[in-house]
């Protein structure tokens, strides 16, 4: 039976109540059919939910009647009692417009009061939405802060080479020993960099996967192991050649250090505005702009 079936007949049974008994009476049965339909149910689901049209009809008018008796349980007129009780709310009906006009007019005369309130409370959820938006844009800086440093480092090994070029070229041999340190240690330091960098951005979108499941209230998959995982070493390769590069180019520079007679002017390269260099603490003309099978000044 559809709900226009129901109220049809339940309109004809109604014939004797005065037109606005009846009137409420069918509103409330529509409400009731759409408060179902609402909850998910279909129209003949919802229309089978209720009472039937002849039960409706009588339990509303023996309440009607004066002489009725008080509803006994499992009766009828008890049925009908619970699905009036059973009313939409308040709430329910103000969404779906349905107040009645008193309820309108107090509405809009507390609205001094409750206006203000759900002002503050929208200003309250956008600050504290804006406080973890910025956390969350943070987070993301420093991981890419991370990545930018240790991509620095590893680019500026083999750009470092320049230098050694230079070291050699002049007799250097001190500079360019530790020019070769600066490289290899960078280059070490860096891929560390990088790989912490890569650990530090897997773990923060599994962070960010899960919050977004919890939210949805989906349950966080496993992780699937197909087989039992071997214990890792406590050093892999990986950080063993790390470790192997930043203590050899820790030892080259030191030796260079040390070929210079303890000179600390063969950390230093500068340039000067006169087209000069300063090598580990020889002043020559800047390689780059003559060639390099001249002899330096």
């Amino acid at each position: 039976m559809t709900a226009e079936e129901y109220i049809a007949e339940l309109t004809r049974l109604l014939y004797s109540l005065p037109e606005q008994e009846r009137e409420e009476a069918l509103t409330f049965y529509r409400e009731s059919i759409a408060d179902r339909m609402d909850d998910g149910f279909t129209e003949e689901e919802a229309v089978a939910s209720l009472a039937s049209p002849a039960e409706a009809a009588c339990a509303i008018l023996s309440n009607r009647a004066e002489s009725a008796p008080e509803p006994q349980p499992g009766s009828v007129a008890e049925a009908a009692t619970e699905s009036a009780a059973a009313r939409p709310s308040f709430w329910a009906r103000l969404k779906r417009g349905q107040l009645t006009p008193l309820e309108w007019v107090g509405v809009i005369l507390s609205s001094v009061i409750w206006l203000p309130l759900l002002a503050a409370a929208i200003g309250v959820a956008a600050g504290v939405f804006a406080v973890i938006l910025s956390l969350y844009l943070c987070v993301w800086v420093l991981i890419g802060c991370v990545w930018i440093t240790g991509g620095a480092m590893v680019l500026a090994a083999p750009l470092n080479c320049v230098f050694i070029l230079w070291g050699l070229q002049l007799g250097n041999v001190p500079y360019a020993l530790v020019n070769a340190g600066y490289s290899l240690f960078a280059f070490g330091a860096g891929a560390w960099i990088l790989r912490g960098a890569l650990k530090l951005t897997k773990l923060f979108v599994r962070g960010h996967r899960k919050a977004a499941c919890a939210m949805r209230k989906q349950p966080w998959p496993p992780e699937a192991a197909s087989s039992p995982q071997q214990p890792r070493p406590e050093w892999s390769t990986f950080f063993t050649i790390c470790l192997i590069l930043l203590g050899v180019g820790l030892a080259s520079a030191l030796a260079g250090y040390a070929l210079s007679g303890f000179d600390w002017r063969v950390f230093l390269t500068s340039f000067n505005e006169n087209g000069t260099i300063l090598i580990g603490g020889t002043q020559v003309k800047l390689p780059g702009l003559i060639p390099f099978d001249m002899p330096f000044a």
